[in-house]
């Protein structure tokens, strides 16, 4: 009778989702990086930790509906380096003319200086009301949702379970009901939130930030810029 062969043990790399501060050595990217040096595979060249961004595919949704609308739409963004480093590594992240269907750009500027500094509130409605009534539209996509901006070095698991998407003519009414939305939902397990008391009264968000973001919004809507009464209509 043939001995049985014995059984070999397998050795795998893994990296753990989570993150509890911000550093680029805790992200996602960061620790592939070291999974193929392990597997000596060599390594990439560093940008950009974060990646939890607004999937392209979606917003190319978008751009062709606009199309279809005869726009001649673009995806911009305003950035704090310069401009073509930024346009780099929005390619990286796989945000191009290819991808999204449009051209995307600086809104700033290459150098990221064409900007001008205003006080908020009067100026933000004035700025609004250069839009047609009705012309103006907002979607916020309630998806990988961070406790910091995608500009930071590194994703950790989402606070919560991807929501939706949200969208209408009035942008403090989508913020309110983010946050409402976010606080009747439970902190995902493994993020920097878990272990917190989530609720609309204290959602995840202004704890983690130390900041009550809602102040803001009835800031703007005392000063005129949208409403946070808002009622939800469910297009399945």
């Amino acid at each position: 009778m043939a001995t049985p062969k014995k059984k070999t043990t397998a050795k795998l790399y893994f990296a753990d989702a989570s993150a509890d501060r911000f550093d680029y050595n805790l992200s996602l990217p960061a620790k592939l990086d070291r999974i193929i040096a392990k597997l000596k595979l060599g390594s990439r060249f560093k940008k950009g930790g974060t990646h939890r961004t607004i999937p392209p595919v979606l917003v190319r949704t978008v751009v062709n509906a606009l199309k279809k609308m005869g726009a001649r739409p673009f995806v911009a963004d305003s950035v704090r380096i310069r401009g073509y480093r930024y346009l780099q590594t929005a390619l990286e992240k796989g945000y191009n003319e290819l991808t999204l269907g449009c051209p995307v750009i600086m809104a700033d500027g290459i150098y990221g200086n064409d900007s001008v500094e205003v006080k908020a509130g009067k100026h933000l409605k004035a700025a609004m009301s250069t839009f047609k009534h009705h012309k103006m539209q907002h979607i916020s996509f309630l998806l990988d949702l961070q406790p910091e901006c995608d500009c930071m070095p590194m994703s950790g698991v989402p606070l919560v379970s991807d929501i939706g998407i949200l969208a209408g003519e009035d942008m403090i009414a989508i913020d309110w009901a983010t946050l409402d939305m976010i606080g009747d939902s439970k902190p995902n397990p493994g993020s920097m939130e878990e272990h917190l008391e989530n609720s609309r009264e204290n959602d995840v968000f202004a704890q983690v930030n130390n900041r009550d973001t809602r102040k803001y919004l009835e800031f703007a809507e005392k000063m005129g810029v949208g409403t946070t009464k808002y009622k939800i209509e469910d297009v399945g």
